[in-house]
Formats: C-alpha cells, sequence, structure tokens
C-alpha cells in the first residue's frame, strides 16, 4: 500500500510567475506578476493521510488557482492601458490630421513618427 501522509503546513511566500502575452493591439508584451501567498493547513488530516500523487494535486490545484488569478488581475489592469493606449491614438491621430490640413505638421511621415513615439511610452 502507499503511504499517506499528513501535510499540517505547507506556505508559498514572495513567488512570481512569468506571463506573456502577445495582442494585435501593442505585440508581445511579458510581465512578471507577483504569485498571492498561498498557505494551506491539515491537508490529508480529516482522512487520515493522502498518497502522495493526491499531496501534489492539491498543492498544484491551489498553485494553479493564485497564478490564474494573478494573472487576470494583470490582464485586467492591461485593458485599462489599452484604452488609455486607444484614447491616445485617437487624439494623436486627430491632432496630426489637423496638423496636415492647416501646415503645422510637414508631412504625413511627420504624423507617423509622433505615432510611433506615443506606442514607445507605453
Amino acid at each position: 500500500p502507499k503511504k499517506k501522509i499528513i501535510l499540517t503546513d505547507f506556505l508559498i511566500e514572495g513567488a512570481k510567475i512569468n506571463l506573456a502575452l502577445n495582442l494585435p493591439i501593442i505585440g508581445t508584451r511579458t510581465f512578471t506578476v507577483p504569485l498571492p501567498t498561498i498557505h494551506l493547513q491539515d491537508i490529508g488530516k480529516a482522512q487520515g493521510g493522502v498518497t502522495s500523487d493526491e499531496l501534489v494535486r492539491v498543492i498544484t490545484k491551489e498553485i494553479l488557482s493564485k497564478a490564474t488569478t494573478a494573472a487576470t488581475d494583470q490582464i485586467s489592469n492591461l485593458s485599462g492601458s489599452i484604452g488609455d493606449i486607444s484614447k491616445d491614438v485617437t487624439k494623436t491621430l486627430g491632432n496630426g490630421l489637423k496638423g496636415i490640413t492647416n501646415g503645422s505638421v510637414k508631412s504625413v511621415s511627420e504624423a507617423a513618427k509622433s505615432i510611433g513615439n506615443l506606442f514607445k511610452k507605453n
């Protein structure tokens, strides 16, 4: 028979995950996202112990849950930034078109350069 394990205290603090996103609007972005503290107690206590496979499954499930939450939060924050970028692009395009029309922008390439600079900021 497989040995049974009771894990009384399991703690992961200060862990980070690497998140890579490839989005058409902003291209590929990578982020290092902090993982919330994971603290599990008394795994297997109620059932008189768990096998090593079950123990790994419980711990992995919790890590994946926290990683998913952290990644989702990062993506939500990024979506706000994308909205800001969209507003900036609209404003820059509008200003560029006005500048071309009234002569303050000397060329389409100058307008395109200012749009390119906008994306370098973010």
